[in-house]
C-alpha cells in the first residue's frame, strides 16, 4: 500500500491515514481476502473503487460482475425438482412449492429473468409468485405451506392474477393491491425482477414490458423466491442480467 507515490503521513512516530474509514476497512478486506468485500449501496462501491484509486491499488472491474442466478437446491420444496446446472425447475404435482434462488439481490445482482412455460395450469389458483423474501426469517418446512403468515417480510408479484402481496416480518399482510402488470394470459412467458438498490424499489417485466414499480421500502440482501401453483410445467433462469426493453415504433 506504501509502496506507490502516496508515502504515509507519521504522527508521534506512527502511521497516520487521514482517510475515510468505511472506504479504507473495506480496502483492507480487498488486500487481505482478494475479492470484494459485500458492497450494499452503489455508492460504497464508488467509494471503494476510488479508495484503491487512491492508493494507486490495482483492481480490475471485471472482479464486481453481477454474478449468475441459479436456484437453491438446499431451499426447494420437496414438489419441484431441479436439473444439474440448478437452472431450471419442473414441476408435475398439484401441490404448490416455494424454491429460492442465490445469490440475494443488491446493487451488484440487482435483475433476474425467468422463462416460464406452463403445460397444465394450476385449478381455480394463481399459477406463479415472484418475490423477494428476507431468507433468514424463513422455515424450511414452509417452502410448501399455503398459509402467507409463514412467509414473514416478503413481497410478492401474483403474476397470472395481476395482484401484489406484501407481509411484515410476523407474516402479516400489510398490502394486497389488485390490477398490478400485465395480466398473463399465454402459458409461455418471460419474466423479469428489477431491484434498485439506490430507491428499495422492486419493479417487474414481462415479456420485456415495464410494468411499472411494484414496491418501495424493499432492505438489500432479499433472496428472489418462486411460489410455483401450476400443475405441469418448468421455469428456466435466464442468462439476461440486465432488462431488454422492448421498443414499439
Amino acid at each position: 500500500m506504501f509502496l506507490g507515490k502516496k508515502k504515509p503521513q507519521m504522527h508521534k512516530g506512527r502511521v497516520f491515514i487521514d482517510r475515510d474509514s468505511t472506504a479504507f476497512m473495506n480496502v483492507i478486506y480487498f488486500l487481505r481476502n482478494n475479492k470484494v468485500p459485500y458492497l450494499k449501496e452503489q455508492n460504497e462501491y464508488q467509494n471503494f473503487k476510488e479508495e484503491l484509486e487512491y492508493w494507486e491499488i490495482p483492481f480490475k472491474e471485471k472482479n464486481n460482475k453481477p454474478s449468475l442466478f441459479s436456484f437453491d437446491p438446499e431451499w426447494c420444496a420437496s414438489t419441484l425438482s431441479i436439473d444439474t446446472s440448478n437452472k431450471i425447475i419442473k414441476k408435475k404435482n398439484v401441490l404448490h412449492g416455494i424454491v429460492f434462488c442465490k445469490p440475494p439481490m443488491d446493487a451488484i445482482n440487482n435483475y433476474i429473468e425467468f422463462n416460464v412455460t406452463i403445460k397444465t395450469p394450476a385449478r381455480g389458483k394463481s399459477h406463479l409468485f415472484l418475490g423477494l423474501v428476507d431468507k433468514s426469517k424463513y422455515k424450511y418446512d414452509n417452502l410448501i405451506s399455503t398459509f402467507w403468515k409463514d412467509s414473514p417480510s416478503s413481497f410478492y408479484w401474483d403474476i397470472w392474477s395481476t395482484k401484489l402481496i406484501k407481509t411484515n416480518e410476523n407474516g402479516v399482510q400489510i398490502r394486497n393491491m389488485d390490477g398490478y402488470g400485465c395480466k398473463c394470459e399465454s402459458m409461455e412467458s418471460v419474466i423479469g425482477m428489477k431491484y434498485d438498490s439506490d430507491t428499495k424499489t422492486v419493479s417487474y417485466y414481462k415479456n420485456g414490458i415495464f410494468l411499472g414499480k411494484a414496491f418501495k421500502g424493499v432492505p438489500i440482501g432479499m433472496t428472489p423466491s418462486l411460489d410455483i401453483w401450476f400443475e405441469e410445467g418448468s421455469v428456466e433462469i435466464s442468462s439476461n442480467s440486465t432488462i431488454e426493453m422492448k421498443t414499439y415504433l
